[in-house]
């Protein structure tokens, strides 16, 4: 009979104790909750971000940008308020994709060249491809975040070519790809090349221009290691854990240096490179000279818009400006 009573009471206190807990959960409560509500989070447009491609209220210019020399190197620390940028002339160039306005400044040394670059960005993404612990299978699974980035984009092929994908020529490009998460922890761009080409190459993905016309679009890291490696977990770890971890770049794959700080609603990342390196895979500067650029927001793989990113534009990316930079 006791025991009949012991049973009956904690019944009744399990019971109450559940109900009280429902209460709490939200309508779509199911046996992976803490993954929805962080699902929510992650995997959703950050508030800001653009959703669609922004339609261009200008044709794309060239400008003019000299790069200065001075004696004492910058410190690359992502901040605008160092003297030699105030002494600095500058070109606004426009975004392809968002269509904002992207400050560019240079300066140089004997041996290095320089360059800042400010725009606006409603908040900071630092974080990419997170990894969430589904409560259901028992294992992560890569979520929807996506980091911020700038793509610094050199012609290799001299200055009479349009590094657009929109009005596609055969190229090849020296890329300096910027990364919130993956690169700018230790200091640096992610090194690259990109090779656009009208017969298929390794590697490769084909590129459908305005007038159907098939391009193939190679995308390589430079010779060496980048500076992040991937991390495979298999056990739980936490809800939410970082997929990439920072290490020092090598070789090639190390030669631009890069510190980005985002403050007030702007973005500000200083790049640092030697004018000449022993590498091949890198354009390679001289004073007196002059070297085509463009710059982009978002990584230039011509993917279409994706709206369950935190960044749906973030594979949407193109040079829209280019700029003629002169090192005097």
């Amino acid at each position: 009979m006791e025991k009949s009573k012991y049973f009956i009471i904690l019944s009744i206190v399990l019971l109450l104790i559940g109900c009280a807990f429902a209460q709490t959960l939200p309508n779509d409560y199911s046996i992976s909750t803490k993954e929805n509500l962080l699902a929510k989070k992650i995997n959703t447009p950050q508030p800001g971000e653009y959703l669609t491609i922004v339609k261009p209220e200008r044709p794309a210019k060239t400008f003019f940008l000299m790069s200065r020399f001075i004696q004492k190197a910058p410190i690359i620390d992502g901040r605008v308020d160092n003297a030699i940028w105030q002494k600095t002339p500058s070109v606004t160039v426009l975004d392809y994709a968002s269509q904002r306005p992207i400050t560019i400044q240079s300066v140089h040394t004997k041996n290095k060249i320089f360059l800042l670059v400010r725009y606006p960005d409603a908040a900071p993404s630092v974080t990419h491809e997170s990894l969430t612990w589904d409560y259901n299978e028992g294992i992560y699974k890569q979520a929807n975040d996506r980091e911020d980035v700038c793509i610094i984009k050199w012609s290799m092929v001299g200055n009479n070519i349009n590094l657009s994908l929109q009005n596609p020529v055969p190229h090849k490009a020296d890329i300096w790809f910027w990364k919130a998460k993956r690169t700018n922890p230790v200091g640096y761009a992610d090194d690259k090349s990109q090779l656009l080409s009208d017969t298929p190459v390794p590697q490769s993905n084909p590129v459908k221009s305005p007038n159907n016309t098939t391009y193939y679009l190679q995308r390589q890291g430079d010779s060496g290691t980048p500076a992040y490696d991937e991390q495979f977990v298999f056990e739980y770890r936490g809800d939410v854990i970082d997929k990439f971890h920072p290490l020092q770049p090598t070789g090639s794959r190390a030669d631009v240096r890069a510190n980005g700080v985002w403050d007030n609603g702007f973005w500000t990342i200083e790049f640092e490179r030697n004018l000449q390196t022993e590498h091949t895979d890198d354009v390679l500067f001289q004073i007196g000279k002059s070297y085509l650029l463009g710059i982009s927001l978002y990584e230039i793989t011509n993917a279409g818009i994706r709206p369950e990113l935190s960044q749906p534009l973030y594979k949407a990316g193109d040079i829209y400006d280019h700029i003629l930079l002169t090192i005097k």
